[in-house]
């Protein structure tokens, strides 16, 4: 179960908001629309007059706060870049959820997708100057996509974070990457010389944190406003919001979790019952309700001193109902997140799952109390050219590698997984773990969880499994002595973060796969994993020989899988031979093993 690594970089994503706008830019005078240089993917069809936030003040007067209203977002999900991941369901998802609440608060919505570095710079550059001195609009803009850090904070130079463009190759092997990623000061400048009215940033990538922190920190809640508060001259000074979905130091999931969050404090939710949503609503909502998401990140919001002390005015809402919380009992502010897009399996766990495993086993002439059923695992490298033959030739049950790293895919994974089912095979699914500590965990459980993409997990199918064996820090330097990744704290809090991710994403106890060799020399035999069901390999004759066992790791006694050949030939598959892997436990133990 080895392969080659490949290097992972962090999932990025950009929010920002300008509102107050007031350039001089080209567009047609009935209608309004702008010309861009870069076409549109979608854009709202509604005038830009009819986009005007009104809002009726304590006195029963009706005043207009803005003229127009605009939302931009840059959706990149189809990357191709070597050494980035496309994740183009999670950006279709997002960018749905943003449009659709957008357009509720009555924004003119303007998509683009998948920009290329020359078509992104383009679209950033004619955003600030088309929309960016607009005067008395709003305007959300809104990123989604992949972000970079590069250098280091010990370094004269420091680090530079970047948007990456679809069309870039990782720095890995583009040293001209600088000369193509977007920076992220580049938006940070462009906040500050834009001559607008209110501006809102949010970020949901890899240490974006980082931006902040030159900048005053905004503290504490901001307190409950009268009706009509936001015409005060305070609130309608300039202002530079920023919030974003991780510190300077944290990794940022791609799941779209502050995506979800960020469109419930756009609603009704983030109101404080003032009938308002403002960017100070957005803050509060976001750093109160994501921590209780996710623990895996921690939000953050500034603002920049020079711009003033304003708010900008998201939109404006029915606060919920007060007496309904006296009614029930119950908080009538619980957030109600957007539901998370389908990312991984569509899990089918049925009650006919025993009969589905007991009826699959009794084929095989199985009974309950059979020992030493045979499985093998396989990968690309291993080319099925008959399941039917696999299944008959005594095998029941096989293990097919999903995943490695961050971003690498097996591309037979989906095409094995549907054969092995039809052909009446108990099925499991494993990711190869990498164990280099700049590569995300979260980022791996996403690469597993996106192979299954279309795909249904249920009835028959195995516990996932984590390869956690051997790894070589530098394939080109493979007889270098001690070249391989010792074992340390941060690595096994990754392959426990993973672990438990796969745990809650198929409701069942995943396996792990490794060697006692490695446990105990490399990985230095980690404490806490004791409840994950082993995976052991060991192909020594003496092991093998009648009543033999495996050599397990030190602090192990147990193991439920035991791979006793790397090199076995099988009916129906060509290429090199296969895993072979026993058992340890009876036909009516592994079947409970799929419940």
């Amino acid at each position: 179960m080895r392969d080659r690594m490949w290097k992972p970089l962090c999932f990025a994503l950009a929010v920002l908001v300008f509102s107050g706008l007031s350039v001089a830019f080209a567009q047609n005078a009935a209608e309004g629309e702008i010309r861009w240089e870069v076409q549109p993917a979608y854009q709202t069809r509604i005038s830009f007059s009819q986009t005007a936030l009104k809002i009726e003040d304590g006195t029963g007067a009706v005043r207009q706060m803005y003229d127009e209203s605009h939302a931009v977002l840059i959706i990149q999900g189809r990357y191709r870049g070597h050494g980035f991941q496309a994740v183009p369901d999670q950006a279709a998802a997002s960018e749905k959820i943003l449009r659709e609440q957008l357009e509720k608060l009555n924004f003119h919505v303007i998509v683009w997708r998948d920009l290329g570095a020359k078509n992104l710079k383009t679209v950033m550059d004619e955003v600030a100057s088309k929309l960016g001195d607009r005067e008395n609009s709003r305007l959300f803009f809104y990123y989604f996509g992949h972000g970079i850090q590069l250098g280091s904070p010990d370094s004269d130079a420091g680090t530079r974070g970047f948007l990456v463009p679809v069309d870039v190759d990782a720095p890995s092997v583009n040293p001209r990457f600088r000369e193509s990623g977007f920076p992220f000061e580049n938006i940070v400048a462009t906040a500050n010389r834009i001559t607008l009215k209110h501006a809102f940033f949010a970020f949901e990538a890899c240490r974006a944190g980082r931006i902040l922190d030159s900048y005053t920190m905004l503290g504490g809640d901001s307190p409950d406003q009268p009706l009509g508060y936001v015409f005060q001259s305070d609130i309608q000074k300039s202002a530079r919001q920023f919030l974003t979905a991780g510190n300077a130091l944290q990794d940022v999931p791609a799941d779209g979790i502050f995506t979800r969050v960020l469109a419930a404090a756009l609603s009704p939710l983030g109101a404080d019952g003032d009938g308002y949503v403002t960017g100070s609503d957005v803050i509060r909502y976001v750093t109160h309700e994501l921590p209780k998401m996710t623990a895996a990140i921690s939000p953050r919001s500034a603002k920049i001193p020079l711009a003033g002390s304003g708010d900008m005015v998201m939109g404006l809402v029915k606060p919920p109902k007060k007496e309904a919380k006296a009614q029930t009992g119950t908080d009538d502010r619980k957030p109600v997140i957007p539901a998370a897009p389908e990312i991984g399996p569509t899990i089918v766990r049925l009650p006919s799952q025993k009969a589905c495993a007991e009826s699959i086993l009794a084929k095989k002439g199985v009974k309950d109390g059979s020992l030493g059923m045979v499985g093998i695992d396989i990968s690309h490298f291993n080319k099925v050219t008959n399941w039917k033959a696999v299944a008959e030739s005594g095998v029941a049950f096989v293990y097919l590698k999903a995943s490695q790293g961050a971003n690498l895919k097996d591309p037979d994974f989906k095409s094995n997984w549907n054969a092995a089912g039809e052909a009446g095979l108990l099925r499991g699914a494993y990711h190869f773990f990498d164990q280099r500590t700049d590569v995300s965990s979260a980022d791996q459980v996403n690469n597993f969880l996106s192979s299954f993409e279309g795909l249904k997990f249920g009835p028959c199918d195995l516990p996932p499994a984590l390869d956690w064996e051997w790894q070589q820090k530098d394939r080109l330097a493979r007889m270098v002595p001690n070249n391989f990744l010792p074992g340390d704290d941060q690595v096994a809090n990754n392959a426990r973060s993973i672990l438990e991710s796969f745990e809650r994403a198929f409701r069942m106890r995943p396996v792990v796969y490794t060697t006692k060799a490695f446990w105990d020399e490399i990985g230095r035999a980690p404490a806490g994993f004791e409840e994950y069901p082993l995976w052991i390999a060991d192909y020594s004759m003496r092991s093998r020989a009648v009543g033999g066992a495996p050599k397990l790791p030190s602090n192990r006694t147990r193991f439920v899988f035991w791979q006793d050949q790397d090199q076995f030939a099988v009916p129906g598959i060509s290429g090199p031979g296969v895993g072979r892997s026993v058992f340890n436990g009876t036909a009516a133990e592994l079947k409970a093993l799929t419940r």
